[in-house]
């Protein structure tokens, strides 16, 4: 076996596309957490959660569930399923079995999650961790076997899940009146010390049970692992005008499925109505899922199809610092959030109108951006990146970057 040290990836062999990609993820997840409040939960019968509706209102909450919710995190997802392979090949490449490391890098993951979680309930990160470990196991599935495999994962076991649950007498879709208005007062009113409470104990049970009962996130996050796995077997990212073809039948096909899935789903609620909780209801969320997983696919053929051309090089040169900062940006989003809309902050919560919630959140984004960008000037990672890679490597990486030295200086030394 190869006696190669494990060592950080060089910035300089990263792919800047699938970073302007996990950028604009970014501003997706942003504007979705941003216009729901950061509240992760149904609010209490009588209780609204805007200020009030307009026609922009309106627009925004339309243009909201048709192209933001449900579909940034699973281009976030699909994007770690991507660089999950990278790393993976680029050690295998080397002679090294980087799985151990990857087993503690992911372990480290799920504490920064958990603390993340504490803070904001709908943390990925630790669904992310505990989902990277069967991604690991899969590694080596040949392609044509992920494609089932996939489909399976956004069927069958939500099904499975749904029938323990009824044996349970257990609702996951809609919780008891009660439990929505301890929710409500604990995050517009609590101290931070309430929330963190709650957090850690009803809201740890339900993030799982959203995750592996018949909602089925973590279902549908480990399918789009897989995918990501897939897209860097097949090397499109690495090189997007040598796949051009792939990439524009790969959006053509997905808008014709986006077509067909979100008309069967308006048929499909619109005319059979079926109750919550019911197999008929699991069976329509899947088309909404599709609708979703397409809707995903158009934005990353879409995307990287752009990326072949020059007008929009400003635009992934943008991106791309933001989503070298990914985590980051993510926690950081959150802190933000919580601290305006939270009881322990400003307490926003209902006192902004969807519209006015949109532009925050393209603010926020774009402050994120112009500080990413002046960060990783002087800096070879983002602050809680470094902090991973440390833990990770069980040593203090170099953060700040080093000058280059003139030219000059350079051959007058050699010279020496």
């Amino acid at each position: 076996m190869s006696q190669t040290s494990v060592s950080p990836t060089d910035a300089n062999k990263r792919i800047t596309s699938v970073d302007a990609l996990r950028g604009f993820a970014l501003i997706g997840i942003l504007l979705t957490h941003i216009v729901e409040q950061y509240y992760s939960a149904m609010p209490p019968q009588g209780v609204h959660l805007h200020a009030h509706y307009d026609l922009a209102d309106k627009v925004v909450q339309v243009l909201t569930e048709v192209l933001l919710r449900g579909k940034f995190f699973m281009l976030f997802s699909f994007l770690f399923g991507l660089s999950f392979f990278i790393q993976i090949d680029r050690a295998s490449q080397k002679g090294i079995n980087f799985r151990p490391r990857f087993l503690w890098k992911v372990t480290l993951l799920f504490c920064i999650g958990y603390t993340h979680h504490m803070m904001y309930r709908g943390d990925i990160l630790m669904t992310y961790s505990v989902l990277a470990v069967p991604l690991m196991l899969l590694y080596k599935c040949k392609i044509r076997t992920i494609l089932p495999t996939v489909i399976f994962l956004f069927t069958v076991p939500r099904f499975i899940a749904l029938g323990i649950t009824d044996a349970l007498d257990y609702n996951v879709f809609i919780a008891p009146n009660r439990e929505r208005l301890h929710y409500y007062f604990v995050l517009t009113r609590g101290e931070m010390l309430d929330l963190f409470k709650m957090n850690g104990t009803e809201g740890f049970i339900n993030k799982w049970v959203y995750a592996f009962g018949p909602i089925g996130r973590g279902y549908q996050v480990l399918g789009l692992f897989l995918l990501g796995m897939t897209f860097g077997k097949l090397r499109i990212a690495e090189d997007p005008e040598g796949n051009a073809r792939f990439l524009k039948r790969t959006l053509l096909w997905s808008i014709v499925g986006l077509i067909i899935s979100a008309s069967l789903m308006a048929a499909y609620y619109l005319g059979l109505r079926p109750k919550v909780s019911s197999n008929p209801f699991i069976a329509g969320m899947i088309f909404y899922d599709l609708t979703n997983l397409f809707t995903t696919a158009i934005y990353i053929s879409g995307f990287l199809m752009l990326c072949r051309y020059r007008f929009f090089a400003p635009i992934d040169k943008a991106l791309a610092p933001y989503g070298r900062t990914a985590l980051t940006n993510y926690i950081t989003q959150s802190m933000i959030g919580t601290g305006l809309f939270y009881g322990y902050g400003l307490r926003w919560v209902g006192t902004l109108s969807p519209w006015r919630l949109a532009l925050l959140g393209l603010g926020i984004a774009l402050g994120q951006m112009c500080i990413s960008a002046l960060w990783l000037r002087y800096m070879r990672f983002g602050p809680f990146e470094w902090l991973w890679r440390s833990g990770t490597y069980m040593k203090l990486q170099p953060l700040l970057k080093q000058k280059k030295k003139p030219s000059g200086e350079e051959t007058k030394v050699s010279q020496e």
